[in-house]
């Protein structure tokens, strides 16, 4: 994990059939799934999540994911403090935050 000024970048590695619990934050959450496959619940919905496939999980909203039981899945996800509807979230942006994120230190 790699944090700076409230956003953080993490890679998760989950098992097969590993379960992150129904839980809330108070940032909004991108990711991508890099391997794998699995289930993310999303409020009252929920959706299959493949390689390549990404997704946004807005502030406070309850969320779980269970990862398949055939292989591992791997996640790159980014939580930003931000409210999209106060500053748009555009590559860019999303770019110059990984990018100073993952800057070497000085």
């Amino acid at each position: 994990m790699v944090e700076a000024n409230g956003t953080a970048l993490v890679m998760y590695r989950m098992n097969p059939g590993t379960r992150f619990a129904p839980h809330a934050h108070p940032v909004a959450e991108l990711g991508v799934v890099l391997s794998g496959r699995g289930r993310c619940r999303l409020g009252d919905g929920s959706r299959v999540l493949d390689a390549g496939d990404a997704f946004y999980i807005p502030p406070g909203v309850v969320h779980d994911f269970v990862a398949d039981d055939a292989a591992p899945v791997v996640m790159l996800n980014v939580t930003v403090p931000l409210q999209l509807d106060e500053e748009p979230l555009t590559v860019e942006n999303l770019t110059s935050m990984v990018t100073r994120l993952t800057a070497p230190k000085a």
